[in-house]
């Protein structure tokens, strides 16, 4: 059981490594965040777990705070799009 426990740690830190180079530090720590609300939650869902106000208000947070950065992402992107520094027909 530890051999396994090791490895699949080793598997993760190596998962991340390759995810961070994919995309920037804050998308792997908004989508880490949304991990630990997905483990969260499935936790209460598998388990039946009780959820204090403030945990509920934690998860809320991290949901709507994921919402906002992919809102502010795309924002971005499409103004980056629509610059005239982009455009390339004259």
């Amino acid at each position: 059981m530890f051999l396994f426990n090791g490895i699949s740690h080793w598997l993760q830190t190596v998962l991340a490594f390759k995810a961070l180079q994919m995309v920037s530090p804050v998308t792997y720590s908004i989508a880490n965040s949304l991990k630990r609300v997905f483990v969260i939650v499935s936790s209460v869902l598998w388990f039946g777990n009780w959820v204090s106000f403030t945990n509920g208000l934690g998860i809320l947070i991290a949901i709507l705070g994921m919402f906002m950065y992919n809102r502010a992402k795309l924002e971005q992107r499409l103004l980056a799009a629509e610059s005239p520094a982009n455009d390339h027909s004259k």
